[in-house]
């Protein structure tokens, strides 16, 4: 994993294989450089496709609420078990973007929209977070076992994949791509 998170930092901070590094990209400097509207589509998109992996292709299949047959073997797992504190380390990455440092992430464009929009993805996210704070194990294990916290969770990702749809793609005027919905490209 440390290796894997300074690869990641590199290519932030110096870019891969000679290429301008993404920090660069994003603030303009690069010579090749992602307009404003294509960062926030990418970040918003994004995070939109995550909600969904985790919602429908993971707890949503795991639960049998998406596919009729429950298969909890859709929650990603390792030996160490770890997946609901791998849940809910996406989750707070998925805050942590729309607050970023100092309420000035994406919750700056859509309060700026919105106030009230703003009130309800940050009450959403919150709501998210803390279902999955609320599992008392295994995801996994769970999810095979039916286990009401599963569903609590699974309800509480499903609300805020569609609180993020509704008002942080439509505020922002984000623009979700095929590749951004389908799961199948990165």
């Amino acid at each position: 994993m440390d290796a894997e998170a300074l690869a990641i930092f590199g290519a932030w901070i110096e870019g891969e294989e000679g290429g301008d590094s993404y920090l660069d990209r994003l603030s303009g400097e690069a010579g090749v450089s992602i307009d404003v509207g294509a960062a926030i589509d990418e970040i918003g998109g994004t995070q939109l496709f995550l909600l969904r992996m985790f919602a429908d292709a993971q707890l949503g299949m795991a639960l049998g609420e998406t596919d009729p047959t429950p298969d909890p073997s859709a929650i990603p797992s390792g030996p160490a078990t770890n997946e609901t504190a791998d849940l809910l380390a996406q989750l707070q990455g998925i805050r942590d973007v729309y607050l970023g440092p100092d309420d000035n992430g994406l919750t700056a464009l859509i309060a700026g929209r919105s106030n009230d929009a703003d009130t309800r993805v940050r009450a959403a996210l919150d709501r998210a977070v803390a279902a999955v704070e609320a599992v008392p194990g295994p995801l996994r294990e769970l999810a095979a076992a039916d286990a009401p916290e599963a569903h609590a969770a699974y309800e509480a990702i499903e609300a805020l994949e569609v609180e993020w749809n509704t008002d942080v793609v439509s505020l922002l005027g984000i623009v979700v791509g095929f590749s951004d919905a389908d799961g199948d490209s990165g």
